[in-house]
């Protein structure tokens, strides 16, 4: 799994090409909430918040495992 992957998912459910409902999707979830962005902004706010953490941990996880056993860079 990687950043672009959950990126390109998301974007793909976004639009309506991706996953398709009855399964979850956090892109789904955003094209469902843009009607109630003037109401219920929380609807949109939860999965783009879920969306960003999820990057962010798979691209650190990443830099510290490359750290870890990338035995060029400890020199």
């Amino acid at each position: 799994m990687s950043v672009r992957s959950v990126i390109l998912e998301s974007a793909l459910s976004f639009l309506g090409v991706g996953i398709q409902p009855p399964d979850t999707s956090l892109g789904a979830m955003l094209g469902e909430a843009r009607n109630y962005l003037i109401t219920n902004w929380w609807l949109a706010a939860i999965p783009t918040a879920l969306i960003v953490v999820i990057t962010m941990a798979v691209s650190l996880i990443g830099d510290w495992l490359r750290d870890l056993f990338d035995r060029r860079l400890s020199t």
